[in-house]
């Protein structure tokens, strides 16, 4: 039934790590760990516009609301601070300063007490709750197609050899001033 024999896998396994830390760049691990995180607030957000939506129509009533959304929020605060980490790390300072509109909107609803939800206001908050999953979708796009074409780009240029590299970079570089 299995796939591969246990030893056979961990040596494959193995093998790969060992290529991907022989020829990949630190640049590499950097966007595939911004990849991973700014999707998984993206596939958040979209979870939370349809709670909203759920409860604007009578699917969902007021209590499940609130614990579905007060459940995330932590969870989500952490993601928007490692991202924001990890970006600075590595030094992408437009990006950093693209996520710090999320990241500010999300302290400065969760200073005010408008973040969290209880039963009784569930009604009255989903407006702002709509409105900062519509915010973070937009810049979570953003974030996420430029780190997409960055890990695409970092893939391709540190897997080629040294003449493909610059070509290719060429390439990806005249694509990125063609569609920006």
């Amino acid at each position: 039934n299995n796939f591969l024999k246990p030893k056979l896998r961990d040596k494959m396994v193995l093998q790969i790590t060992k290529f991907l830390l022989e020829k990949m760049s630190k640049e590499f691990f950097y966007w595939v760990l911004v990849f991973l995180i700014q999707f998984s607030l993206l596939i958040r957000s979209f979870y939370g516009t349809i709670l909203v939506s759920d409860l604007e129509t009578d699917y969902l009533n007021t209590h499940d609301f609130a614990n579905k959304i007060n459940s995330f929020l932590m969870i989500e605060l952490g993601g928007h601070i490692l991202l924001f980490l990890v970006l600075a790390v590595a030094g992408k300072w437009l990006l950093v300063a693209i996520q710090l509109i999320p990241l500010l909107y999300f302290v400065a609803l969760m200073a005010r007490g408008e973040l969290t939800v209880t039963p009784n206001t569930a009604l009255r908050k989903a407006s702002v709750q709509r409105r900062r999953y519509y915010v973070t979708l937009v810049v979570y796009g953003v974030v996420l197609s430029v780190g997409l074409f960055r890990l695409s780009e970092t893939v391709v240029v540190d897997l080629l050899s040294p003449l493909g590299r610059q070509h290719a970079s060429e390439l990806l570089h005249e694509a990125a001033a063609a569609i920006f």
